[in-house]
């Protein structure tokens, strides 16, 4: 867990042209981060799933829970980490 947090923290950052710190980002995204990361690995994230990778750097939290889909989990996992994203859609995006 603490290594998933340290390599969340060090990508998701302001400074590296995401939405926010990921440490300011709403619980539920921070939850679905950690899936992804779980599954996926960082680098994957970033260079395997660019359009995931481009929505969470924008705050686009509906495009982020469609490009989340990853075809070796089961519905049940998948629609997890979908409906955290999209609990987050009602957070106001606002451009830096």
């Amino acid at each position: 867990m603490d290594s998933f947090y340290r390599e969340l923290s060090t990508l998701y950052k302001k400074s590296n042209g995401y939405y926010d710190d990921f440490d300011k980002l709403d619980k539920n995204i921070q939850v679905a981060l950690f899936d992804m990361i779980f599954n996926l690995g960082a680098v994957k994230i970033v260079t395997k799933f660019t359009e995931f990778d481009k929505a969470i750097k924008t705050g686009d939290w509906i495009k982020a829970a469609k490009e989340s889909y990853r075809p070796q989990l089961s519905a049940e996992r998948n629609n997890y980490v979908r409906a955290k994203l999209s609990a987050a859609n009602s957070i106001k995006v606002t451009t830096p």
